[in-house]
C-alpha cells in the first residue's frame, strides 16, 4: 500500500468522534513524516518498506532543532504508532516498525 494511500484512508477513519483540532495534528504529522520518508527514495514509498531504522531517524531528526523540548516529539511519535497499528490491521504491513521506537519516557535528555 502506497504511504500517501494508506494516510488519507487512517485519517478517514479517525475523523468520526475526533476533535478537528486533533485530526489537523495528525495530518500535519503525517505529513512531515511523508516529505522526510521520500526524500530518502527514490520511488514513492509503500508502509511494508518503511523501517524501524527510518522511524528513528525521522525522530532524531525532529528531535534536533527543539534539543530538550521531548515534548515536542510526542505527537509524533503518537501518531505514528497509530498509523502503524493501523496498517498492521489492514495487513498492509507484517509487522508494525513503530514498536522499535523508543518509549517517549526512554528518550535521553541531552
Amino acid at each position: 500500500m502506497n504511504m500517501l494511500q494508506a494516510k488519507e484512508q487512517f485519517l478517514r477513519s479517525f475523523e468520526t468522534g475526533r476533535r478537528p483540532k486533533k485530526m489537523e495534528e495528525y495530518r500535519r504529522n503525517l505529513n512531515m513524516f511523508y516529505h522526510f520518508i521520500s526524500t530518502q527514495t527514490i520511488v514513492g514509498p509503500d508502509v511494508h518498506t518503511i523501517t524501524p531504522e527510518e522511524l528513528d531517524d525521522y525522530i532524531t531528526r525532529l528531535r534536533e532543532p527543539w534539543a530538550n523540548q521531548l515534548n515536542s516529539c510526542k505527537p509524533h511519535i503518537t501518531v505514528l504508532r497509530l498509523f502503524f497499528q493501523f496498517c498492521q490491521q489492514r495487513g498492509w504491513v507484517s509487522t508494525d516498525p513503530s514498536t522499535k521506537l523508543t518509549r517517549f519516557s526512554e528518550m535521553p535528555r541531552e
